[in-house]
């Protein structure tokens, strides 16, 4: 994605400094509870464990889908509260307090809500006919292919423009969406305009009423919203992707803790933290007295070392860096992605490798997180409450404090699971807490250009947001 050119006109510029202002400032408050607009897709807890840390062992194991015996209720509760999510997606944008800011700077009127903000959006964009339909496809929603109109076979009319248009004696068919796609009509360079409904074409009407400010906002607000997708939203992306990727072969394993591959649960989560902790304090028992410091995690034959390198801190491992992310950013959480490529059944065997044998994960429960998968697209699977479920009550408490062993322990936990996915060739990103209160703002931002981009006003180049 590139950056667009900044706009000229001052009307413009104005509007441009504006949005970029509102849009790299401080998240705004949300009533939904830590940062988020609402719920989002997820089988774990996403609450921020830093800010509000666990009072005892016991408020862990209640809510870990690591938790011996009781790991498959929570997750029988996770994917139940799963169930209406669309609809929650589909109100993000009522429920970010910045979609009447948003709307302000496109408009120039104030309003007291972003409802408000929205239909008055929604009705200013209905005033202009478009060229283009381009309706956004949803689940289930009634695609029509017709052959004889078509340029390509991903060419297609949403079911309002069909039953519009005149396609009498064409080789026609139809089938139901999944999310993702729209309407074709009045492009003509993906239909042929015979087949166009009477409201989509080059021969529908203009700009009409719009005010000359109206526009020119417009070509400030949009190209903000990119640059603000590209420097944060895009960069963020692919940093969480990076971070859950196998390291390159010539990393020494004493160096890098991420290429540890932790055995899976066999009498609890305590199990795995001897070998962890061995690997990430090169050897050196842990002794909390000495966490904080360099001399807790240097390895044995540095011990002989000279005082002048005795004074050198050690470069901080892969999983230490990524333990103090999770803490600087609310906590960690590995986010799995749905793909077109893998079985069912490869599913369910991933899943049951990363849920481990501490509780009876049946198909039936795993059939339903893949299909959970599928439906939304991508779900968060892991957490920091089963992070800490690896750690013992002193190391929660050392990592809180920055402790860079304690940091590289969950690390560690994160990285093994997140390679453990990896080798079933599975997708998946490591995110911060901040890191997902972001998408999902952005997902609810977008959604105000976005109404714009689709609509009339900036169809067909009415409007250069470019």
């Amino acid at each position: 994605m590139t950056h667009p050119a900044p706009p000229d006109h001052p009307v413009a510029v104005e509007a441009f400094e504006r949005t970029r202002a509102l849009l790299h400032g401080d998240p705004p408050k949300s009533g939904y509870g830590d940062g988020f607009l609402a719920p989002m897709g997820s089988v774990v807890g996403l609450r921020n464990v830093v800010k509000n840390p666990p009072a005892s062992e016991d408020e862990v194991l209640n809510t870990s889908l690591l938790t011996p015996n009781r790991g498959h209720h929570a997750l029988f509760r996770a994917l139940e509260e799963l169930e209406g999510l669309e609809k929650q997606e589909a109100e993000w944008q009522l429920q970010n307090p910045q979609t009447p800011q948003l709307t302000t700077i496109v408009t120039g009127d104030e309003y007291p809500s972003p409802r408000a903000a929205i239909e008055t959006l929604e009705a200013l964009c209905q005033s202009v006919p478009r060229r283009v339909c381009q309706h956004p496809f949803k689940r289930n929603d009634i695609v029509w292919v017709c052959r004889t109109c078509q340029a390509d076979e991903t060419c297609v009319l949403c079911h309002s423009c069909f039953k519009q248009s005149n396609h009498e004696g064409h080789d026609v068919a139809f089938y139901h969406a999944q999310a993702g796609g729209c309407c074709d009509c009045g492009d003509p360079d993906a239909w042929d305009p015979a087949g166009f409904c009477p409201h989509h074409g080059p021969t529908t009407a203009g700009l009409g009423a719009l005010s000359s400010d109206v526009v020119h906002r417009v070509q400030g607000v949009v190209p903000a919203v990119i640059d603000w997708m590209v420097e944060k939203v895009a960069k963020v992306a692919e940093e969480a992707q990076d971070r859950a990727m196998q390291p390159a072969p010539n990393v020494r394993l004493q160096e890098d803790a991420s290429m540890i591959s932790m055995p899976p649960l066999a009498d609890g989560p305590r199990d795995l933290l001897p070998n962890s902790r061995r690997v990430i304090a090169g050897d050196v028992g842990f002794d909390p007295a000495a966490a904080g410091s360099h001399k807790a995690v240097r390895s044995q034959n540095s011990m002989d070392s000279s005082d002048e390198n005795d004074t050198k801190t050690p470069q901080l491992t892969r999983a230490e860096r990524l333990g103090m992310l999770a803490r600087d950013g609310g906590g960690l959480f590995l986010v799995l992605k749905a793909d077109d490529i893998h079985t069912s059944h490869q599913w369910v065997d991933a899943l049951r490798d990363l849920l481990g044998t501490s509780s009876l994960y049946t198909d039936s429960i795993l059939q339903k997180l893949v299909k959970a998968l599928r439906q939304y697209g991508q779900l968060v699977v892991w957490g920091t409450i089963e992070l800490l479920t690896e750690l013992n009550p002193t190391q929660i408490h050392l990592w809180l404090d920055g402790d860079r062993v304690a940091s590289g322990l969950l690390g560690t936990a994160m990285l093994s699971r997140a390679l453990l996915l990896n080798s079933h060739g599975l997708f998946c990103s490591i995110m911060t807490l901040e890191e997902l209160q972001l998408e999902q703002r952005h997902s609810s931002m977008v959604d105000v250009p976005g109404t714009i981009l689709r609509s009339s006003l900036s169809d067909g180049g009415r409007i250069d947001c470019t």
